[in-house]
């Protein structure tokens, strides 16, 4: 029987509370951690000002070309994956690439 996956990576409806609890504390160890860094060891702003968008040009243009539900799924889709992702590729900046799409959905729903 192949386990339910509905959160970011390991999240499974098996899952106990306990390990759960352990797992976040350690995403937000993590989190504090690179917080703390030398100013000089921060490397530029990949997560809101990567050299490779010029403001908010690209996403607001998939918004006006998806639609609303669309874009819905794409935000989701984007926070999911960089979750799922993150212990085995960037780490923190993918955490806080997922908390940028998280951030956008917010917005996205509150209008």
């Amino acid at each position: 029987m192949s386990e339910i996956y509905y959160g970011f990576t390991g999240d499974s409806v098996h899952e106990s509370v306990a390990s759960k609890k352990e797992r976040l504390d350690k995403i937000r160890e993590d989190l504090t951690a690179s917080e703390t860094r030398p100013w000089h060891t921060i490397p530029t702003d990949t997560v809101h000002a990567p050299k490779h968008y010029q403001g908010d040009e690209c996403i607001l243009a998939m918004e006006k070309m998806l639609g609303h539900d669309e874009f819905r799924g794409f935000l989701r889709g984007n926070i999911f994956k960089y979750m799922w992702r993150y212990k085995d590729k960037n780490g923190i900046e993918d955490l806080r690439k997922a908390n940028w799409y998280l951030d956008r959905l917010i917005k996205f729903e509150n209008f």
